[in-house]
């Protein structure tokens, strides 16, 4: 509550391992969950809704692959809402992946982003002319160096701009 007591605690998951990563309250005052179940090498990302209440309103998984990492989810001001995380490509390095969801948890839009080096958006914002900046790391193909990494992405989630930051050894924006 406001004067902070505790209104409801619940126990969300599966009997395979489940992370909370990230979550946003909707513009309903519900709030959308981001996190991972994990089954052996293999790992979901999930989303689930949940009432002002602590009702479950939905619970989805997206993808099953051997490496994901989901690093963070925003509200739009379209009343969607976009994730962040990391797969492997085919030369097993990280990359960006952006995807947008609606209000039920189906997805509007997708986009991976094939960088050079691996890199993650550790977190994304919307601005106020709608455009997604994202900030996070882009690692040398021999981990010997990090650098900072800004994307910027239409509100269609086409990629505008991308750049790295910093000198020797590690750089990083969160």
């Amino acid at each position: 509550s406001a004067d902070g007591k505790i209104l409801w605690s619940k126990k969300f998951g599966t009997m395979y391992n489940d992370t909370g990563i990230d979550a946003v309250q909707g513009s309903d005052g519900t709030v959308i969950v981001l996190g991972t179940t994990s089954e052996g090498k293999k790992s979901k990302i999930v989303l689930m809704r949940i009432s002002h209440f602590g009702t479950l309103l939905w619970y989805k998984t997206y993808l099953d692959k051997a490496f994901l990492e989901p690093y963070c989810i925003t509200a739009l001001r379209d009343h969607d809402y976009l994730i962040s995380f990391d797969m492997l490509n085919e030369k097993h390095q990280k990359q960006v992946n952006l995807t947008k969801f609606d209000a039920e948890g189906n997805i509007v839009r997708h986009v991976g982003v094939e960088t050079e080096y691996p890199s993650a958006l550790l977190d994304i914002k919307e601005d106020n002319n709608g455009y997604i900046v994202g900030v996070g790391e882009v690692v040398d193909q021999n981990y010997q160096d990090t650098d900072a990494l800004l994307m910027k992405f239409s509100g269609s989630l086409k990629l505008l701009y991308k750049k790295h930051y910093g000198g020797a050894y590690y750089d990083l924006f969160t």
